[in-house]
């Protein structure tokens, strides 16, 4: 039987290294070449060329599917969930903050600035005259505020008091995030005050992203954190999504504070950025244990930290501790959701370009994305954004532990390993259901053997039929195994 070949169009070691020493030791071998058409898995960095999909031979894989820029990136994600947040309501689609896209809605947020602005210097005057302080001028107002805010929440774990504020608003003033389009590992992320009238000029010039800022957040230890999730597709018609048990949770190194917005290491949980300050965290994570203060989570955690992250596992059992297993299980249940429901969003756009560059021949598609989700201090979550390309980079024990889980997990689920697949899109295209179930089926049980678990089709799918496509509701309505 011929070899099965692989090629990974990855120029970077620290992304492609783990995932080919693990394609190696599962049988394959390497192809050098893309256009040599040797290879049975094709693992792509960064956005396909759709018309390289449209050269894929039967029981070839590719690892991503046409379009997903509608999901990862930053300013068509807010375009994307905005679609369906008017079509269903916040009620149902609330979990990505509100957002300006610039510079074409520069004038937009820069007028909802200042109409904020007044509203909170209003709100701050009344307050004083309350108080029985007399009147103040605008100025004066604004100071006391954000300084209230700024020592919200800076010690302790897990829900503070006040927190019904969801979206950076409140008593202590609005904050925007402002996120270039194209940027990773949190460069070039600023924070800004609504009280400021308008974003600073040589940040609204740029192609970018602003959106509310969560506050207040959920916190372990006063620190902000946020939660790498692994997200696999393998079909968007019928939609076929799993959620990896393992997955990363991502701490600040600072106490988390308003006071200071620009400090990153209160305000981002950027791996990239907070590395630097792993042994000073890992001393006052034992120090303060030691002292029986703030800290103890972490120490607790130890075999499972590494310095700003903490495994997924782990997070739980701080969460579940925290705020009782009832809140913790209704937590992960919303964050499901959010995530089902974020991916729902994009299959109109998803499974179109499927159904146009995606051959019916056998051949198939499959992505796996980095979901970044955070919960704020009421436990509500909120997708922060989605990575086309999760990094793949193993700089700690714990990222080797839960990248190679998920990746092995990911490649059997997929049927990577065998030369005689069967793809799903020619029993779509025939409209055999009996094949279609057969086949989603069959992944599942492969699914079974590791952490990848089906979020849809499952036992929750009719919660999210209202927020289909009708015209796709009878393909993902089969009688699926769940």
């Amino acid at each position: 039987m011929p070899a099965l070949r692989y090629h990974c169009s990855s120029t970077h070691p620290h992304f492609a290294n783990l995932l080919q020493l693990l394609l190696l030791s599962h049988g394959f071998e390497r192809s050098a070449s893309l256009q040599a058409a040797d290879w049975s898995l094709l693992w792509y960095a960064g956005q396909i060329d759709p018309m390289k999909l449209r050269a894929l031979r039967p029981s070839q894989l590719c690892s991503k599917f046409p379009n997903s820029g509608c999901l990862t990136t930053k300013s068509q994600l807010w375009t994307t969930f905005e679609r369906m947040q008017r079509k269903h309501g916040a009620r149902h689609f609330g979990f990505v903050a509100s957002s300006f896209v610039f510079p074409e809605q520069a004038a937009d947020l820069e007028e909802c600035m200042k109409a904020e602005a007044r509203a909170e210097a209003r709100g701050a005057v009344a307050e004083a005259e309350r108080r029985g302080n007399g009147p103040r001028d605008a100025a004066d107002a604004e100071g006391p505020a954000g300084a209230a805010q700024g020592d919200h929440a800076t010690k302790g774990s897990g829900v503070a008091e006040g927190s019904g504020t969801t979206e950076g608003g409140g008593a202590a003033g609005s904050v925007w995030i402002v996120k270039p389009v194209a940027s990773c590992r949190g460069q070039g992320i600023t924070l800004h005050r609504s009280a400021d009238g308008a974003l600073p000029a040589d940040v609204a010039c740029r192609r970018g992203i602003a959106s509310r800022y969560i506050h207040p957040p959920y916190l372990v230890d006063g620190r902000k954190v946020d939660l790498r999730l692994y997200v696999l597709v393998t079909s968007w018609r019928p939609l076929v999504l799993y959620l990896h048990t393992s997955g990363l949770a991502r701490l600040a190194t600072a106490a988390y504070s308003l006071s200071e917005l620009g400090d990153a290491s209160k305000h981002l949980t950027n791996y990239s950025i907070n590395k630097y300050a792993i042994k000073e965290a890992a001393v006052r994570a034992e120090a303060a244990a030691a002292a029986g203060g703030d800290g103890a989570h972490l120490s607790g955690a130890a075999s499972v930290c590494d310095g700003p992250k903490l495994s997924l596992e782990a997070f739980r059992a701080i969460l579940e501790k925290d705020v009782g297993e009832a809140r913790a299980t209704e937590a992960w249940r919303r964050i499901d959701a959010a995530i089902a429901k974020c991916v729902l969003a994009a299959e109109p756009m998803m499974g179109s370009a499927c159904q146009t560059y995606v051959p019916s021949n056998g051949c198939g598609c499959f992505q796996l994305f980095g979901f970044d989700v955070m919960l704020d201090a009421s436990l509500n979550p909120w997708v922060i954004e989605v990575n086309l390309d999760p990094s793949l980079a193993t700089d700690s024990p714990l990222d080797l532990e839960v990248k190679a889980s998920v990746l092995t997990d990911l490649l059997n689920v997929v049927d990577a390993g065998n030369p005689k697949r069967e793809g799903l899109a020619p029993a779509v295209a025939a409209r055999d259901d009996a094949a279609v179930v057969r086949l989603v089926d069959a992944e599942l049980r492969r699914a079974r053997g590791g952490g990848w678990q089906r979020l849809l089709p499952s036992p929750r799918s009719g919660e999210f039929v209202p927020f289909m496509e009708p015209s796709r509701a009878p393909l993902n309505e089969l009688p699926f195994e769940v």
